[in-house]
Parts: structure tokens; C-alpha cells; sequence
């Protein structure tokens, strides 16, 4: 069954697109993923059945929550299945955050005012955190103090993973939004110039977002993070930068859900007008399934704010987004930052090649097979 339901009326092309990235989901996942907003009755069929997807998308926790809840009945095999995928996400969620505090004191020493995005602040709003975990920490700082900052991090030993590099070092401020840093030690975080995707978040002012931080609380370490307003674009807009697979995964479905119920709605409405993105935040409340709408937040969105809205739909669209990964990080850029990126993916560093296919000749032919694959859906050939 598909995981939407309720039957919005479509309303615009946008909000169709945006409904049918949702993937398809079983009626055990369907419950535990909107639960508390939609009422369910326990599913007939048996949890075995869908254990496959839910421990791929990580969704024991918000499984195990609906079935406490309900009192639902599940074989004791599969609850420990369950059990164990909580613990280890947990467990992953506390490592990351602790190491995640100590690079938030050094950028503060160093005069850098970063907050974090996404994961700790948005399980803030759950029952509790542990039905929230995050792989790693997304920390936002302002353009200006990015490559001072990347450079200290990498002295300290937190470095991207060979694969990750790019095609050249300018990329990283000029080319992609952030870079994921790993410091061998279990931390992890994505260090943010701009939100993803970029050509959609121009109008989020760092400085702002920094002034409206709200303290959170994580693995004994308190946080920075951005308020449930912000939090809730960000999510949003996470939907089209989903891995290249956009809507891909079901957990941030239900983060929006989440924070939408949880924000002041005069709020939210605002803060999306302000940043341009009211009409596409209100297509993607509408693509949720009837009763996990936010009426309140939905009636004071507008319908127009909708930026670019032809890129947008060649993203979302799964006719529409086959192509290339370049293809997809062209869509995402700003016209000068993505001739930029299309020049330096066609004629990349020379050390770059020889780092990722060897010394011999022959490695640009190579480079420009694997940089052009053509992708259908979340596979690419």
C-alpha cells in the first residue's frame, strides 16, 4: 500500500510531484510512521513481513514506540530485531554528538558562532530523543568563516573520506553546500556553508538563524540549534536533497510531520514567506496523509512562493531527474556556482585523477564514465 492515503486534492502539479515521492510502505510501517497523528488499528499481517524496510529506512525506534503504545502483539524474534537496531542507533547518535560538541567549542573559540541543523534539534520535539537518532551532526556556520574553519578542523583530524573528494579543492565552498568530516574516533558531522540545496536556501540568513538558536540538550552536551520554524524548512527541503533519491527516506517525512504540529503556525507560515518558500512548504504539508496535515499551519501558507519551480519539478520528478549525478548537482546550484561546478567536472585536478584511477593515462575517460552514469531512481548505470 502506499504509505500517503487521506486524498488531498492535488491542488498544483507540485503538490502531485511532491505526494508521489513518498515511498510505498506496509501497514505496519504506515502506523508507526504517522503515529500519534493518524489512528490505526493494529495491522493483520505479520511485522515479519516488512522488517526488511523498516530496519533499511531506521525505523525501529518509531516501530517499537507504536507497538508499546498500542499493546500491538509481535513475535519476540522480532522485537529483538527491533531492539537491537534502537540500541545501535542510540548508541551512534550519543558518539556523534559528543564529538560534535567538542568541534562546536573549538569553532566558538576560534569567534565562529555555528548551530546545529536537523538531528538534535528536531528530536527535541519527539516524545522522546531516542525515537529521533541521527547518524551524524549537520553544524551550519556563516560562507565567510568556512574554509578558515574547514582547514583547522582537518589539522585536528577530522577529514573527508578519499571517495567523497572532489574534482577540485574550490568546490567545496563554491560547489556543494557542505562537506562530511569524520575524525576516526566515531564522530561525524556535515560541516554547512549553506542549507541544501542551495539554489532554494539563498534567502536563510545564517546570522538569523544563529539568533534564534534554542539551547537543546543531547548525550549530556547542551547545543546550539535551530528553532522549530527553521527546523522545519530545513527538513522540508531535505526531501529534494534525499541522497539524489529525492523523498527517499521515510524518517524525514515524518520530521516534517513532527515539526509541523509542533511550531507556532503564524510562525512557520511567516518564516517560509520570508525565505520564498511558503507555496513549496505548503505542497509538501498537503503531500502528507490526511490527518497528519497541519490545518492551522496549511490555511496561512501561501500558495505562490514557490522559487524556481521548473528546476524544481525536473528534481522531484522521477520522469523528469533521470540523468546524471552531475545533472542533479547542476540543478541544485545557482547559475554561477553550477558553470562553475559543469567546468570543473569536465577538466578536473590532475592529482585528483591520479588519487581515484592510478598514474596511468587514461584516468580522464575513465573519470568522465562514472561522473556522467545516468541514474534511474536510486540505482545508476
Amino acid at each position: 500500500m502506499k504509505v500517503t492515503g487521506g486524498g488531498a486534492p492535488r491542488g498544483s502539479s507540485l503538490t502531485g510531484a511532491v505526494r508521489d515521492m513518498l515511498p510505498d510502505a506496509g501497514p505496519w510501517v504506515t502506523a508507526a510512521l504517522w503515529y500519534p497523528f493518524v489512528s490505526a488499528a493494529t495491522p493483520s499481517e505479520p511485522l515479519t513481513d516488512e522488517l526488511g524496510q523498516i530496519l533499511e529506512h531506521k525505523l525501529a525506534p518509531l516501530v517499537l514506540d507504536y507497538i508499546r503504545s498500542t499493546r500491538s502483539a509481535v513475535a519476540a524474534d522480532v522485537l529483538l530485531d527491533l531492539e537491537k537496531q534502537k540500541f545501535a542507533l542510540i548508541l551512534h547518535s550519543q558518539r556523534v554528538a559528543a564529538r560534535a560538541a567538542e568541534v562546536i567549542g573549538r569553532l566558538r573559540d576560534d569567534g565562529v558562532q555555528p548551530i546545529v541543523i536537523k538531528g538534535p534539534g528536531i528530536a527535541a520535539h519527539y516524545a522522546s530523543q531516542a525515537s529521533r537518532p541521527y547518524s551524524d551532526v549537520d553544524i551550519l556556520i556563516a560562507p565567510a568563516d568556512f574554509a578558515r574553519c574547514l582547514r583547522r578542523l582537518k589539522a585536528h583530524g577530522w577529514l573527508e573520506l578519499p571517495d567523497n573528494r572532489q574534482p577540485w579543492p574550490f568546490f567545496d565552498r563554491h560547489c556543494r553546500e557542505a562537506v562530511n568530516l569524520l575524525d576516526g574516533q566515531g564522530g561525524s558531522i556535515d560541516l554547512h556553508h549553506h542549507i541544501s540545496p542551495w539554489l532554494w536556501s539563498q534567502d536563510i540568513s545564517v546570522p538569523a538563524v544563529v539568533a534564534r538558536a534554542t539551547d537543546v540538550s543531547a548525550a549530556g552536551q547542551t547545543f546550539p540549534c535551530a528553532d522549530a520554524a527553521d527546523n522545519l524548512v530545513v527538513a522540508s527541503l531535505h526531501l529534494i536533497n534525499d541522497h539524489f533519491v529525492p523523498g527517499g527516506r521515510l524518517s524525514i517525512w515524518r520530521d516534517v510531520a513532527q515539526l509541523a504540529h509542533a511550531v507556532d503556525p503564524d510562525v512557520a507560515a511567516e518564516r517560509a514567506g520570508r525565505y520564498g518558500l511558503d507555496g513549496y512548504l505548503r505542497s509538501v504539508l498537503q503531500a502528507l496523509p490526511g490527518p497528519a496535515r497541519p490545518a492551522a499551519l496549511i490555511d496561512r501558507l501561501g500558495s505562490t512562493g514557490v522559487k524556481h519551480p521548473r528546476r524544481l519539478l525536473r528534481l522531484i520528478v522521477p520522469d523528469r531527474s533521470r540523468g546524471s549525478v552531475v545533472n542533479a548537482h547542476l540543478l541544485r546550484l545557482p547559475v554561477a556556482n553550477a558553470a562553475l561546478y559543469l567546468l570543473g567536472t569536465i577538466f578536473p585536478d590532475r592529482d585528483f585523477l591520479r588519487s581515484h584511477y592510478g598514474p596511468r593515462h587514461g584516468g580522464l575517460r575513465r573519470y568522465w564514465a562514472d561522473a556522467f552514469k545516468v541514474r534511474h531512481g536510486d540505482r545508476v548505470h
